[in-house]
């Protein structure tokens, strides 16, 4: 119990660095702690054996994370912590759940205004009861226009996505106009882009927008116009969820120039977050921010500093954690530990350490069993699954590398691996018992495919 208190206690210190924190347990009254910026560290510890990791997990999870605004019940048991927006509006955080639990409707000539709940929140929400599974664009995109069967048609696209086991797609309206609805305009792609998932029962969860760069006559308002659009036209697929890739400005791009001191540099970074997210939120659409190599994100000391940055304190990471463990990043020092608990949505792809950032894997049954490339990334990404992802998708994205020249079979291999990520973030989720993996054996997401 007392390990548990000291890791909700470090969580609402995360939280509050600027906050007056406050605690309400079951049968007791409302007391107040105050915490500032200059005393609130990352403390929380995790361990790295898989079946101290995963009870870890189960116990804090164990406190719950619903779609829904908080019962009076869930508030006697959760911590929060009270902030003002930069519009001066208060409203209440819950440590736990990482979400906001509250905040008055807004009105208008006595009558409630019909605002996006992302925006009314300012925060993302939880955009489903359970994980689902989707295809990502670079697997599919690599194919272009080169004669690739699989992605020749919308028929052929959408059969392949289902066929192969996945729930849907993560699609930019581009990627459409380029490869079917050449002579239509964006707005009738995105409309025939939703129709063609639909008529498989698949969805378009999302879009990936990897081209926010950073050059020196670049207008950021600008470009913040035209991803406004771009926004606007996932909304229009039935995507309800954007993720961002932020470039590096060409001091840092692809250089041994140390970042993470340049105070006024993070400074602007964290002021393009916050505006990328009002912008969703104003469309009603959820925002993350991708880890990759080449953007801001690439230093994750760098990264955890923009995030603590954003005066939102709900700002929430996209993991595309292939970036980080192909480079053999520890994922429990202070700044990952940052970057995943705010985790809310992940791509997956199998990586080598000090080696290719996307790797095949010939047999993934005895991959798994060998402790290989699908247990590594398993393991690796349990700390951002905890306590579910706010996107409620896993998203599949092997990548045209080195030596994958298949990245569509390739990914569909790797479904049961996916699953077996989506099972764990429902549970924790939900509070529910984990299984304990002390071993592969223990649980083969591979072989309980293969058998069924």
């Amino acid at each position: 119990m007392k390990l548990l208190q000291a890791m909700r206690i470090n969580l609402l210190k995360r939280h509050a660095p600027t906050a007056t924190a406050f605690i309400r347990q079951t049968n007791a009254a409302a007391a107040t702690a105050t915490t500032t910026a200059t005393t609130a560290k990352h403390e929380s510890s995790s361990s790295s054996r898989p079946s101290l990791l995963l009870a870890a997990f189960a116990s804090v999870a164990a406190l719950g994370m619903g779609t829904a605004l908080t019962t009076t019940a869930d508030v006697a048991s959760a911590e929060f912590t009270e902030h003002t927006d930069r519009h001066g509006r208060k409203y209440t955080y819950d440590t736990i759940k990482r979400k906001i639990v509250s905040r008055p409707p807004d009105r208008h000539n006595n009558s409630v205004v019909n605002i996006p709940l992302q925006k009314k929140l300012q925060s993302n929400i939880v955009l489903s009861d359970s994980h689902r599974v989707a295809l990502c664009e670079w697997p599919l995109d690599q194919c272009k226009h080169n004669g690739e069967v699989r992605t020749s048609s919308p028929h052929n696209l959408f059969t392949h996505v289902k066929e192969s086991g996945y729930d849907g797609v993560e699609l930019t309206v581009g990627y459409f106009a380029a490869k079917f609805f050449k002579n239509c305009s964006r707005d009738e792609v995105a409309r025939r882009a939703k129709e063609a998932a639909e008529r498989y029962n698949m969805k378009i969860f999302g879009s990936n927008i990897w081209w926010v760069y950073d050059y020196p006559e670049m207008q950021w308002k600008d470009q913040l116009e035209s991803l406004k659009e771009e926004t606007r036209l996932t909304k229009l697929m039935g995507g309800e969820y954007v993720t961002f890739q932020l470039w590096l400005k060409d001091k840092y791009l692809n250089s041994s120039e140390n970042y993470n001191q340049d105070e006024e540099y993070l400074e602007n970074c964290a002021e393009r977050i916050e505006d990328l997210q009002q912008m969703c939120w104003n469309q009603g659409m959820n925002c993350y921010i991708e880890t990759h190599i080449q953007r801001i994100s690439e230093d994750p000391v760098a990264f955890s500093k923009i995030l603590d940055k954003v005066k939102t304190p709900t700002v929430e990471t996209n993991g595309d954690l292939s970036h980080y463990l192909y480079r053999n990043f520890k994922n429990d020092s202070p700044s990952m530990k940052n970057i995943f608990q705010r985790m809310g949505h992940t791509h997956q792809r199998m990586c080598r350490v000090y080696g290719d950032l996307s790797a095949n894997v010939e047999d993934p049954e005895q991959d798994w069993l060998s402790m290989g490339l699908t247990w590594k990334a398993f393991l690796y990404s349990l700390p951002g699954l905890k306590n579910g992802l706010s996107s409620r998708v896993i998203c599949g994205e092997s990548g045209p590398w080195g030596k994958v020249t298949d990245p569509l079979t390739l990914d569909a291999q790797l479904v049961p691996l996916y699953r077996a990520m989506a099972k764990f973030a429902d549970k924790s989720a939900k509070g529910e018992k984990q299984e304990v993996i002390n071993i592969p054996s223990d649980m083969n997401p591979f072989k309980q495919c293969n058998s069924t």
